[in-house]
């Protein structure tokens, strides 16, 4: 390195295209534990460019709160009513995913990290 200046250092988020076999558009949103944010309200929604609704597991006792803070808005899913008499509420289901509140604006993301306020120190540690 030449006198003064400093080593690159590796960026705490890392957002990718991808494709499918068939040719579908996805996109790869990976932080690193140095991002330490919301990851749905301060990064996905706001790229996508649209208010979320997002089904987490809510059983920590720490769960964030819906956030209406940014132009793009991440609202947590409490509890999912099926066409039949079946319910079921978020603090029973570990799955993490949302779609976008508009039916138009075609989002569905699939994720691995709770609305949880000890997610957000949560990340892939070794990312370049």
């Amino acid at each position: 390195l030449c006198e003064g200046s400093r080593p690159p250092q590796a960026s705490c988020r890392r957002m990718e295209q991808l494709s499918s076999a068939r040719g579908d558009k996805f996109v790869s949103f990976v932080k690193s534990e140095k991002y330490v944010d919301d990851i749905y309200t301060g990064w996905v929604a706001q790229v996508l460019n649209a208010d979320l609704l997002v089904e987490s597991w809510q059983n920590q006792g720490h769960a964030l709160p819906s956030n209406c803070s940014l132009p793009k808005h991440a609202m947590n899913i409490k509890r999912i009513q099926l066409p039949t008499s079946i319910q079921f509420q978020s603090r029973y289901d570990h799955s993490k995913w949302c779609v976008s509140r508009v039916y138009e604006d075609h989002v569905t993301c699939l994720g691995d990290l709770n609305r949880e306020k000890a997610q957000l120190w949560r990340g892939r540690r070794g990312q370049r």
